[in-house]
C-alpha cells in the first residue's frame, strides 16, 4: 500500500532529526515550528433586548431560589446582610423600618411619621415567623420570611456620568421588590436598592454594558440566570456600593410618598429626595426663579437640585404626591416662568413629578407590585406613552424610556466617538427614575 505523501514526509523529518540529535548528543531537539492561534469567532451582533439586557422581570427570574432564603443574592435578607456588614442583620433592618413610626427632620424639614409601618409590615413579618405578639427584642427575625417579594432586576447604565468631572460612575444596577401584606397579598409600596456600577472611563462603560447586552443572546433558564448573578455578584456583592435605597407609597398613609435612604455609618439614614424641591415650592415664585436661573442645564440635562436655594432649604425631604386631602394629582406649576419646555423636563426629573401625571403614570408606580405567579406590571412612561403636558395645553410629550435606554445601551458598546456618547448620555444626566 502506498503511504501518503504527507505521512512520508514527516517520517523522513523524524528520521533525520534522530540522527542528528544522536551525532551530538547536548543539541537540544529543534524548535516545532508555531501553529497560529484560530481566528476568534464572530458572534453575530443582536438588538438589545429589552426584557433581558435592562428590565428583567421574567419569572424564571424573580422566582428563582437566588431570591429565597436568609441568603439569597437577589433576596431582600441578603441584601441587608451584606449591608448590614459586620452588624447585626436585625438591629440594622428594624432600624430602619422604625424610622416610619417618628418624625423625622431632614435638610430643615419635617417628614411625618406614619406608624402603620408597625401592623402593616413589621407585625406581617413577625405573624410570617410564628411569632405573633412577640416584642421586638424578643422577636427572632427570619430573612427568610422577610415580606418582600422581588419584581425587577434593573440595568441602569444610561444613568452613567463617565464625563463627570467629580463623580464618574458607569450607572447604577437595580433591585425592586414590592412589598407583601397579610396572606401575602402585594401592598402599594415598592423598596428599589439602587447601586454604583463602578467605573471612572469609557472603556469599564462599555464593559459593563456588553455584560449585561450578552444576557440578549441566551434564552431565559438557568444559564442565563447564572450569567445574571456574575453581573449582580459585581455591583450588590461583598464588594458592592449601594447609593441609596427608595422607596414609594401609599400603604401606610396618604398621599403617596417616596422616601430616601443612604447608608451612613452603619445605617440606612434618611436622606433628602434627589432631584426633587420640597412641595412648598409648588406654583411659587420661587420655584419659577430656579427654573429661569437654570434654564440652560434643565433643557440639557446638567442641573442638579440644590440643598439650598435664596438662603432656604430647597430639596425636598420626601417626596409627597399631592396632600391626604387631594391625593390623586400633582402638577409642578411655576407662574410666568420663561420656559415652559424647562419647567415640563425639571418636573420629569422629580419624583413627584416623574411618578404622576406629568409621565401619565396613573397608578404611581413604574413597575407595580405583583402576586407570586405574575409578571410586574409596567408604567407606559417606561413602555410608550404620549400625554397631555398638564401645565401648557395643548402640548404633548411622548415617552419612550426603554426604548430610549436600549438606543444608549447599543450606542455605549459601539459608538467610538467620546463627543457623539456625551450628546446620547447628557440629557439623562439628571434623572433618578
Amino acid at each position: 500500500m502506498k503511504t501518503p505523501l504527507p505521512c512520508l514526509a514527516l517520517a523522513v523529518l523524524t528520521l533525520v532529526s534522530a540522527c542528528s540529535n544522536s551525532g551530538n548528543p547536548t543539541q537540544p531537539p529543534p524548535t516545532p515550528p508555531v501553529t497560529p492561534p484560530p481566528p476568534p469567532v464572530v458572534v453575530a451582533p443582536h438588538e438589545p433586548v429589552i426584557e433581558k439586557e435592562l428590565m428583567i422581570t421574567h419569572l424564571s427570574v424573580v422566582n428563582d431560589d437566588r431570591t429565597k432564603g436568609p441568603d439569597g443574592p437577589w433576596s431582600f435578607g441578603g441584601l441587608m446582610k451584606r449591608l448590614a456588614g459586620t452588624g447585626d442583620v436585625k438591629t440594622f433592618t428594624l432600624n430602619w423600618l422604625r424610622t416610619w413610626e417618628s418624625t423625622q427632620t431632614i435638610n430643615a424639614q419635617t417628614v411625618a411619621a406614619r406608624s402603620a409601618i408597625r401592623p402593616s409590615v413589621i407585625n406581617t413579618w413577625k405573624t410570617r415567623d410564628g411569632q405573633t405578639g412577640a416584642t421586638d427584642a424578643a422577636w427572632t427575625m427570619n430573612f427568610a420570611n422577610a415580606p418582600f417579594r422581588l419584581l425587577a432586576i434593573v440595568n441602569r447604565v444610561d444613568l452613567n456620568r463617565i464625563d463627570d468631572p467629580v463623580d464618574k460612575t458607569a450607572g447604577e444596577g437595580r433591585y425592586v421588590f414590592g412589598v407583601l401584606g397579610a396572606n401575602d397579598a402585594p401592598l402599594p409600596f415598592t423598596v428599589i436598592f439602587e447601586y454604583r456600577l463602578i467605573g471612572t472611563d469609557r472603556e469599564r462603560l462599555r464593559g459593563w454594558a456588553q455584560e449585561w447586552h450578552a444576557l440578549g443572546a441566551m434564552s431565559f433558564g438557568p444559564q442565563f440566570n447564572s450569567a445574571l448573578q456574575t453581573i449582580t455578584d459585581k455591583f450588590s456583592g461583598a464588594d458592592g456600593q449601594l447609593n441609596q435605597i427608595r422607596t414609594n407609597e401609599i400603604a401606610l398613609a396618604l398621599p403617596w410618598e417616596l422616601r430616601e435612604f443612604r447608608l451612613v455609618g452603619g445605617a440606612l439614614v434618611p436622606s433628602p429626595t434627589l432631584q426633587t424641591p420640597a412641595n412648598a415650592f409648588q406654583n411659587t415664585a420661587t420655584f419659577t426663579k430656579f427654573i429661569d436661573d437654570n434654564e440652560g442645564e434643565i433643557l440639557d440635562g446638567t442641573v442638579r437640585v440644590p440643598a439650598q436655594f435664596q438662603n432656604q432649604p430647597f430639596m425636598a425631604a420626601s417626596s409627597l404626591v399631592g396632600t391626604a386631602q387631594d391625593p390623586g394629582s400633582f402638577v409642578w406649576q411655576a407662574p410666568n416662568v420663561g420656559n415652559k419646555e424647562a419647567r415640563h423636563k425639571l418636573a420629569v426629573f422629580t419624583c413627584n413629578g416623574c411618578h404622576n401625571v406629568e409621565t401619565g403614570t396613573a397608578n404611581f408606580l413604574h413597575i407595580a407590585n405583583r402576586a407570586p405567579n405574575a409578571e410586574a406590571q409596567l408604567s407606559g412612561f417606561l413602555t410608550g406613552i404620549e400625554v397631555n403636558d398638564p401645565a401648557n395645553p395643548p402640548v404633548k410629550h411622548r415617552f419612550t424610556d426603554l426604548a430610549d435606554r436600549a438606543t444608549l445601551l447599543k450606542a455605549i458598546m459601539s459608538e467610538p466617538g467620546a463627543i457623539r456618547l456625551q450628546a446620547l448620555t447628557q440629557p439623562r444626566r439628571a434623572r433618578v427614575h
